[in-house]
């Protein structure tokens, strides 16, 4: 099957000996790999800035450590990031600019420290995804069940924690906290499931994240659900004809079904609440949220073009995004200036928009584009995995479709919240990109193998 015969720096001619030592090396680096993801499942935002980074400091110190290792296996054996030195340097310029410029503008050095770890979390965690698939080509069904696993243990540990803070889970508040960073790349899997059948392990992965956004009560998710799914058809139009659809509609009605289920045993009025954030514009004559959303982007945009400094290189890492304007003052009359009287650090609730507005044109422009870049990849990735004429390898196709799902999906809540101040948001995101670069990495290698 295609694929099958890819090589990898690891595969040098040898004796049966030789093959199992790659393997054992293989399956020890996937290991640490597993390290490096789990860790940053106990990683959480504490209530106030600072409280909490001796703990989180913790976290990140295995992480490096597992980090560490993953390099030193990948300067061994001389396995490189590929294109993923774009993503990388754009990075690094954004992070640069905006730091500079901060620390220039007498922002705090400590939030301009905390804000540019989420961008090495981004970076690091793509190379690190796309170095160990390379070392790890034989052993691709591991590796899939280490980021399942990661999704079950992200959820449940968030679960968990939250449980534990507040006593019990009250249903007719319940908001965001229930929400950890996988669900975005979990709920992904019904997107999947448009371009192959989901396994076991799959579902169950799925089922819990549905139910945790349920409980969550949170709009953005169905939005970023949608829009995976709708990507594959995009890519992909013929996949109405066929089969595809059926499953997509049965994901979405086991979400239905989920919400009912909780709701029906527990009576816990969910359905009644969903209703409710479904229809607020009809109870106010507007949405709330989405106002105070538009307040701030419109702050935002204000800040980027007030001068050719801030156009050029932005406001700062560590800037204030405030909430201004006619739509901040309509949410302060009719709920209380307390909602609108306050701002987010850097980046605020539209990620894209956060980025100009903290590093400018020069500083991240790069990143954007090459983020842009990423979602036409991703498409394109995902129409040659639908291509019936060529036979892949089912676990191969998982990795490409998953990894490129998982980059829209973030991509696409990023009209809509903040991701790159996000840490472990910035972890799945660059799981899935590196997840994508090495499907396409893997795709180009067999084409040009083909050719010679």
């Amino acid at each position: 099957m295609l694929l099958d015969t890819v090589r990898t720096p690891l595969d040098v001619p040898g004796n049966g000996r030789t093959n199992d030592r790659r393997t054992l090396h293989a399956r020890r680096l996937l290991g640490v790999y597993a390290a490096l993801i789990m860790i940053c499942a106990l990683d959480f935002k504490a209530e106030s800035s600072g409280t909490a980074a001796l703990f989180q400091g913790s976290v990140y110190v295995v992480y490096i450590i597992s980090l560490a290792s993953i390099l030193v296996a990948a300067v061994r054996h001389q396995i490189g990031v590929g294109s993923l030195i774009a993503l990388v340097i754009a990075l690094l310029v954004f992070v640069t600019d905006s730091s500079l410029v901060g620390l220039y503008n007498d922002q705090a050095p400590y939030l301009v420290f905390t804000n540019w770890i989420g961008p090495f979390i981004y970076a690091t965690a793509a190379i690190a995804t796309f170095i160990v698939l390379q070392a790890a080509r034989e052993n691709l069904s591991l590796f899939l069940s280490i980021i399942r696993l990661g999704c079950l243990v992200f959820g449940l540990v968030h679960f968990v924690v939250v449980l534990e803070i507040r006593g019990g889970i009250d249903f007719s508040s319940s908001r965001y906290e229930w929400l950890n960073a996988a669900v975005i790349p979990s709920l992904g899997l019904a997107a999947v499931a448009v371009v192959c059948r989901l396994r076991k392990s799959d579902i169950l992965v799925l089922l819990l994240q549905l139910t945790l956004a349920m409980i969550s009560v949170t709009r953005t998710l169905l939005v970023v659900m949608a829009a995976q799914i709708a990507i594959v058809f995009v890519a992909r139009p013929s996949l109405l004809a066929r089969r595809a659809p059926l499953r997509a509609i049965t994901i979405l009605c086991l979400g239905a079904i989920t919400l009912w289920g909780i709701d029906t045993l527990s009576g816990t009025g969910l359905s009644d609440r969903w209703i409710e954030r479904m229809t607020v514009s009809e109870k106010f004559g507007y949405d709330p949220t989405a106002l105070t959303r538009i307040a701030e982007t419109d702050y935002m945009i204000q800040a980027f073009s007030a001068s050719v400094s801030s156009v050029l290189f932005g406001n700062g890492l560590a800037a204030y995004a405030w909430t201004t304007g006619r739509d901040a003052i309509i949410i302060g009359e009719v709920m209380g200036f307390w909602n609108v009287n306050f701002a987010d650090i850097g980046i605020g609730h539209e990620n894209h928009v956060s980025i100009l507005f903290v590093a400018g044109v020069l500083g991240g422009g790069g990143l954007l584009l090459v983020q842009l870049l990423n979602v036409a990849q991703a498409i394109a990735l995902i129409r040659k995995l639908t291509d019936r004429t060529i036979t892949y390898s089912d676990d191969f196709v998982r990795i490409g479709a998953w990894g490129a799902v998982m980059v829209i999906g973030v991509f696409a809540v990023g009209f809509l919240s903040g991701t790159i101040n996000d840490r472990p948001m910035c972890l799945w995101y660059g799981i899935g990109t590196g997840m994508l670069y090495w499907a396409r990495g893997a795709l180009k290698t067999h084409a040009n193998d083909r050719m010679t």
